[in-house]
């Protein structure tokens, strides 16, 4: 027994000894953090800050071949939450669009659902499937024709033949006092144009003249697919804007696209009400559009999305021409106006 505390003081400095090499030993045994490699300038870069591994953008802009296009709208569900609903229009559309291939979408959703769930189910689906991403724009409405629906999606796929062998013709919405008015005067300018009616949006200022555009299109345009919906939750008046695409013929004017191939943009957001800001919307999009050596000059038929009527007139006044429409809400919570085209492909 070590009874003296001399030799007790020596056996626990041992033992502390051993214990500390012990643990050295086991550290040393564990894998070690890789140092981090700083490039030359000494600034850490950020590489999955705006594109995590793994995940796939749709694209800001798609070329696809003018005469195989055909246009899909799906059918309104009042079953299930956004998701289901979500889910079942794209089933829906990839059933109509056979062996076509998707390449834009446009979903618009109801009430205060959450944009950002169809953007997120589009890229599973087509992930999933490794299938090319399609361009993709959702837009926050006021109801829709049907209850309960939550969402209604509109679809342009590429055909592998030609189905619009003169091209097609793009009609920008114009208001009128009603759903029926707006019907007719798009009617009018389709039959002058000489174009075959595809598709009928029309965006209302209420639910009750956006059900009359959706019966008096029915009748006008039966072979048609159509969406018809409230702009915003409020209603504010009676006025209907319809904007239209057909079949061109040979002998169409307007708008036409008669080129091999035709560009079709995603949305660029503008985050602000000044000129400035808005301005920086259209030169992101004309950003997009460099490695298709065109510019948003060169559009047969812009789309504007804004959140308030003064917004939309100023946005539709800075690019010169297209479609203003007002809606509830853009992509992102800080969006206050969107801009989107269809430009003939040199």
């Amino acid at each position: 027994m070590l009874q003296s505390p001399l030799l007790m003081r020596v056996w626990n400095s041992v033992r502390l000894l051993c214990g500390i090499a012990v643990l050295a030993t086991f550290a040393q045994a564990q894998p070690q953090p890789k140092p981090i490699r700083r490039p030359a300038n000494n600034q850490l870069a950020l590489e999955t800050a705006e594109a995590p591994v793994g995940r796939i953008d749709s694209p800001g802009a798609i070329s696809v071949i003018t005469n195989n296009l055909v246009f899909h709208v799906s059918p309104l569900s009042g079953k299930g939450l956004l998701s289901q609903q979500v889910d079942d229009a794209l089933k829906a559309l990839d059933k109509a669009n056979g062996a076509a291939t998707l390449v834009k979408l446009r979903a618009f959703v109801a009430g205060t659902g959450d944009l950002r769930r169809v953007q997120s189910i589009v890229n599973d689906l087509f992930t999933a499937r490794k299938l090319p991403l399609p361009a993709v724009t959702t837009l926050q409405t006021g109801a829709l024709t049907l209850e309960g629906a939550q969402v209604v999606i509109e679809s342009i796929s590429e055909e592998k033949k030609s189905v619009n062998p003169s091209g097609l013709a793009f009609f920008a919405a114009k208001e009128a006092a009603s759903g029926v008015a707006a019907v007719a005067m798009l009617d009018a300018a389709m039959k002058t144009a000489g174009a075959v009616p595809l598709r009928v949006t029309c965006f209302s200022d209420s639910l009750t003249e956006a059900t009359a555009a959706q019966n008096a299109a029915a009748k006008t345009f039966p072979k048609a697919a159509g969406s018809f919906l409230q702009s915003t939750r409020y209603t504010l008046g009676a006025m209907t804007a319809c904007e239209g695409v057909g079949q061109a013929s040979p002998s169409s004017t307007g708008a036409i696209v008669r080129s091999a191939k035709v560009i079709l943009t995603a949305p660029q957001l503008a985050f602000s009400e000044t000129d400035a800001d808005l301005q920086l919307a259209f030169d992101r999009l004309n950003k997009t559009l460099e490695p298709f050596a065109v510019t948003l000059k060169e559009a047969v038929f812009t789309n504007l999305y804004a959140l308030t009527k003064a917004m939309a007139d100023k946005a539709l006044a800075m690019a010169g021409a297209g479609t203003s429409q007002v809606v509830e809400a853009l992509p992102s919570l800080d969006g206050t106006m969107a801009v989107e085209a269809v430009i003939p492909a040199k």
